[in-house]
């Protein structure tokens, strides 16, 4: 075992990332970088 095993083991157990979708992410990350989404008129 190497010491970014354990790094990696002790972010799991102490900081687990929620499961989310990527269009979950990527709403989430627009929101908190105050951007709007642009839309493609087809």
């Amino acid at each position: 075992m190497t010491i970014s095993d354990l790094i990696y083991a002790y972010d799991q157990r102490h900081y687990p990332m929620p499961k989310v979708s990527g269009v979950q992410m990527l709403r989430f990350l627009i929101e908190q970088h105050s951007l709007s989404p642009i839309y493609h008129a087809s």
